[in-house]
């Protein structure tokens, strides 16, 4: 992404335990996995995993992969669980593929914390070096319109490349969608209107706005007391036509960035 500032949202006690597998492009088998659920959405700094705000992703996209493309990959590895356990073992036959316990790396549900079945669900594919994603990549899913926006945005150049595969998914089972985050935002003459999504408890998040011309000769901000998570939020602020980048920052972190045309009324 153009400008865009390498962040490693894993834990870094648990990354640094076990290096064997840090020269492969890893990959899980599933969605919703422990480090996804522990990771995911807009947090306060106090829910943040072990209280390090760097392992969090406040926008968290899903990158969707061809099994088979992936899997016969030269020299492509795998693993029973998460590849930073002492337990899990590292295999790269077809007898040993069929032996996986995909019971429980496919596990949906309640669980003992001390089960076997935590590391099983982090199970892993390993590709050695790079993973080259031309003709391998199948879609990149994203949790709302806002989201999809804000990712075609940071792509720059490349957007047009990658637009016809980055797609907004509700339905359950790819997303936790546990905490906040940006739903939809639409820009006028008026001002910003913006949806947030609520957090699960229902706490209220504090959101942060900023609009500027996409020559940035000048730029509007402004707090917004958001209690209404959930609902629709609107900040109004007097546009003339023309083109703008506009910032929404909930809880303090970046939920938007997109540029919007306002177009001129034809009355």
């Amino acid at each position: 992404m153009q400008g865009a500032i390498p962040r490693d949202i894993a834990d870094k006690q648990i990354i640094t335990s076990q290096i064997q597998a840090h020269s492969y492009a890893r990959l899980y088998f599933r969605p919703k996995s422990p480090t996804q659920y522990h990771v995911e959405g807009i947090r306060k700094p106090s829910e943040c995993y072990r209280n390090d705000p760097d392992t969090h992703a406040p926008i968290l996209v899903i990158m969707v992969f061809g099994a088979e493309e992936i899997l016969t990959t030269p020299a492509v590895c795998f693993s029973d669980g998460n590849m930073q356990s002492n337990s899990t073992n590292q295999y790269s036959t077809d007898g040993e593929f069929q032996n996986l316990p995909f019971d429980k790396i496919y596990h949906v549900g309640p669980v003992d914390p001390e089960s076997d079945v935590i590391r099983c669900r982090c199970a892993e594919v390993l590709v050695p070096n790079r993973l080259m994603l031309d003709g391998r990549l199948q879609a990149v899913l994203c949790r709302s319109p806002a989201e999809r926006a804000t990712l075609l945005h940071m792509l720059g150049d490349a957007a047009g490349k990658w637009s016809r595969i980055i797609r907004v998914y509700t339905e359950p089972g790819i997303f936790e969608n546990r905490y906040a985050y940006v739903d939809s935002v639409a820009v006028s003459g008026e001002g910003v209107n913006f949806k947030t999504h609520a957090r699960y408890d229902a706490q209220p998040v504090r959101v942060d706005v900023a609009i500027s011309p996409a020559n940035g000769s000048w730029k509007r901000s402004g707090f917004l007391d958001a209690a209404r998570a959930g609902s629709t939020v609107i900040w109004n602020t007097r546009l003339e036509p023309g083109s703008y980048l506009v910032e929404i920052e909930v809880d303090r972190c970046l939920a938007y960035r997109a540029v919007s045309l306002v177009e001129e009324l034809p009355f």
